[in-house]
C-alpha cells in the first residue's frame, strides 16, 4: 500500500510541477507583451529590470484582487456567523456594515479591472484557487500565532530563510516590527 501512494503522489507532483511550468509560461508571455508596450529604455532600465518591476507590478496586482476576494469571504463568514448566533447589528452599526460593503465593492470593481489582464486564461478558477488558498493561509496563521510573538518571530524567521521563488520582494526582518 506504501509503494501505491507514493506512485500517487510522485504523480500528484508532477502534475504540479506541469502546471507551475505552464503559469510560469503564460506569465513570461504576459510580462513581454507588457513590455512592448512600455518605453522602460527611455526610463533608464534595461530589459531584465523593467521584467523584473512588472513582475512585482503584476504580482502586486494580482494580490489585491486576490485580497479582495479574501476579504469578501471574511465578511460573508462574519455576518453568517452573526447570523447562525441570533446576532443582529444594531442601527448604526448596520449603517457602518453597509458603508464598508459599498466602499469595499467599489475596491474589489477597481481591483478587478487593474488585474483582468493578469488572469488571460479562460478560466479563472486559478484567481478562485488562489483567493481560497490565501483565506485559508491568513486563518491558519491567525489560529496558529494568534497573539504569540515566539511564534510569530519563528514564522517570519523560517519564511525569510527560504530561498525566494520570484526574486521580486526584498524583505527584512525589522519589515515585520510591530508594537507588541
Amino acid at each position: 500500500m506504501g509503494v501505491k501512494f507514493d506512485e500517487q503522489v510522485q504523480e500528484f507532483l508532477q502534475k504540479v510541477d506541469e502546471q507551475i511550468k505552464e503559469d510560469r509560461e503564460e506569465n513570461n508571455r504576459v510580462i513581454e507583451n507588457c513590455l512592448e508596450k512600455l518605453n522602460y529604455s527611455k526610463k533608464g532600465f534595461s530589459k531584465e529590470e523593467a521584467r523584473k518591476k512588472l513582475r512585482h507590478t503584476l504580482t502586486c496586482l494580482s494580490l489585491a484582487y486576490v485580497l479582495c476576494d479574501v476579504v469578501n469571504t471574511f465578511l460573508v463568514d462574519a455576518e453568517g456567523t452573526l447570523k447562525d448566533l441570533g446576532g443582529t447589528l444594531n442601527k448604526e452599526d448596520k449603517h457602518c456594515f453597509n458603508q464598508f460593503l459599498k466602499a469595499f465593492n467599489s475596491l474589489k470593481q477597481w481591483a478587478s479591472m487593474c488585474s483582468k489582464f493578469i488572469y488571460v486564461r479562460e478560466d479563472s478558477k486559478n484567481s478562485i484557487q488562489d483567493s481560497d488558498w490565501w483565506y485559508n493561509i491568513i486563518r491558519l496563521i491567525e489560529d496558529r500565532l494568534s497573539d504569540n510573538p515566539l511564534k510569530t518571530h519563528q514564522l517570519i524567521e523560517y519564511l525569510l530563510n527560504m530561498r525566494s521563488e520570484m526574486g521580486i520582494f526584498d524583505v527584512e526582518y525589522d519589515d515585520f516590527k510591530r508594537e507588541l
